[in-house]
């Protein structure tokens, strides 16, 4: 039964197709002209090309012989569909960043139920490259490619070097990764969970509540698809904010901003009116030299000063 399921195989039926018009023409060899066998070569030379190219591409294309950090360089995904009704919370608005997701079955960190790494690097609205960590595959075919939780943030760190992290539920992220290192991590998010509470009033919902929402229906395979939905998400809701201060500033007589980061500044910290004109520029002080950044993945220790 096996055999028969191997034979009969629906990825052969271009090759049995060449057969079956191969034995036609050698059937009617003997009863038409040369103009006309010639004719008949050419259509069963067309039938070969078609059945070779199906028999190599799933030699070729197999997912034991992909590659899981690919280039993309593409357009990213984007469907405008924010709209900021109320007060919403400013983050910074970056050109260039990674989105990162921990594919997953649940949203309950406790369990273990987290099946892939996925993130993609974004530079001004192109994907730039993608890297995708299985870790508990359904597909038997990528169980090679799997390798322990603690090697997979490693790599992904090393892959996000120093640019910005957009992620969706911080707190399932934050808690997953001190419960299955069994440390303290020190990575820092920008959650587009919250994003989508301010975009689209929705909140606590997976991110394939985000992708059906935002119609992105041809995902299909795609192994990066929920990191993608996650950009996009961030994407939106750069143009929705630089909309709404745009009309906003031209409502009030202001001038619009020269920059989204000034643009942020200026709603979080604004600088107060000189009294004099000829007053000095504010210049910014530089940090303590006892403050510091933690790396990503170590424990900072803070001494607390002894009683004596």
């Amino acid at each position: 039964m096996d055999i028969l399921k191997k034979v009969f195989n629906r990825k052969f039926i271009y090759a049995y197709i060449f057969l079956l018009l191969l034995l036609v023409f050698l059937y009617f060899n003997n009863k038409y002209q040369k103009d006309e066998i010639f004719y008949g070569m050419i259509y069963i030379l067309v039938g070969f090309m078609i059945s070779l190219f199906y028999v190599l591409k799933d030699f070729i294309y197999t997912p034991d012989r992909l590659q899981y950090k690919q280039v993309i360089m593409e357009d990213a995904l984007f469907n405008h569909k924010g709209e900021i009704i109320e007060d919403f919370e400013a983050y910074p608005l970056y050109d260039e960043f990674i989105a990162f997701h921990l594919s997953r079955k649940d949203e309950d960190p406790y369990n273990d139920t987290v099946t892939s790494l996925q993130a993609v690097r974004y530079k001004k609205s192109k994907m730039i490259d993608s890297l995708y960590i299985p870790l508990k595959p359904e597909d038997p075919l990528l169980n090679k490619y799997v390798i322990p939780l603690n090697e997979a943030i490693g790599r992904f760190l090393r892959y996000a070097d120093s640019l910005p992290i957009i992620i969706y539920n911080q707190p399932f992220t934050h808690t997953y990764l001190n419960i299955k290192l069994d440390k303290e991590v020190h990575i820092s998010f920008i959650d587009a969970m919250k994003m989508s509470k301010d975009l689209y009033g929705i909140t606590n919902k997976p991110i394939s509540h985000l992708q059906k929402y935002l119609g992105f229906y041809n995902l299909g395979g795609d192994l990066v698809k929920d990191a993608k939905v996650v950009g996009a998400i961030y994407l939106d809701y750069i143009y929705t904010v630089s909309k709404h201060r745009a009309k906003s500033e031209k409502k009030s007589g202001l001038k619009p901003l020269t920059s989204l980061t000034q643009k942020i500044k200026s709603t979080t910290n604004p600088v107060p009116e000189k009294s004099e004109v000829n007053a000095p520029q504010p210049k910014i002080r530089p940090k303590p030299s006892h403050e510091h950044t933690s790396s990503n993945l170590k424990e900072e220790t803070v001494k607390k000063p002894s009683n004596t």
